[in-house]
């Protein structure tokens, strides 16, 4: 409880100091995300397959001017999104005369606070500008848990990560667009790609690479 008083604490100090600044916006993000591993595998009686489970990302980004065309992008985000894993295994009697395959489903999900420290450039004098980012995502877990079902069988586990470390580190990468709809408002469309850190040594990752669509409205503090 404390520590959620303390977060809105600080989004409330924030926007009371930024209302005085110019040089600060506060946007209000939402985005699909598509979680893949570039991964399958076939071993002996073993072998699987991965595919997405469809996800979300919304909250709030804070954007700080720091000349004519490069920005700063913070915030908090929250995330739900996973992966599937399809397996089949191969059973064979003691004498190997007879076969029994089994299939089964594993669902990956996990709810993330993300923290994103982006880097921006933007180009182009008009109501439309072109945008494009690369930066860091730091992901702190929320829940997590593995869903496994295979005939009739079906368990959940639980994965406890440490609250005070990341449980994801991302490169995220975008490019987009930032219209002007007035002073005070612009809305900005940022197709991004995103790699876990890890899966660059290791592919089979439950969070190799997501593809999303951030779509922000954006409010400039007056001077």
């Amino acid at each position: 409880m404390k520590k959620k008083l303390f977060i809105v604490y600080v989004l409330i100090s924030f926007i009371y100091q930024a209302n005085a600044q110019s040089k600060y916006s506060l946007g209000l993000m939402a985005s699909p995300d598509l979680t893949y591993i570039n991964a399958s595998f076939s071993k002996g009686t073993h072998g699987a397959t991965y595919s997405t489970q469809p996800g979300y990302t919304f909250g709030l980004s804070i954007y700080k001017k720091s000349t004519k065309h490069f920005f700063i992008t913070s915030g908090m985000w929250y995330i739900n999104k996973g992966t599937v894993q399809y397996s089949n295994f191969i059973f064979s009697d003691s004498n190997n005369v007879s076969e029994l395959m089994v299939s089964g489903k594993t669902i990956h999900s996990y709810k993330d606070l993300d923290i994103p420290i982006l880097f921006n450039y933007t180009l182009g004098k008009r109501k439309l500008k072109f945008v494009c980012s690369a930066g860091f995502v730091f992901g702190f877990s929320i829940e997590e848990k593995l869903i496994s079902t295979a005939a009739q069988y079906y368990d959940v586990t639980y994965i406890h990560n440490t609250p005070k470390r990341p449980a994801r580190i991302n490169l995220n990468f975008s490019f987009g667009a930032t219209y002007k709809l007035n002073e005070t408002f612009t809305l900005i469309f940022e197709p991004n790609y995103k790699i876990d850190v890890r899966a660059i040594v290791n592919p089979i990752m439950d969070d190799s690479h997501s593809y999303g669509l951030r779509t922000t409205l954006i409010y400039k503090f007056k001077q």
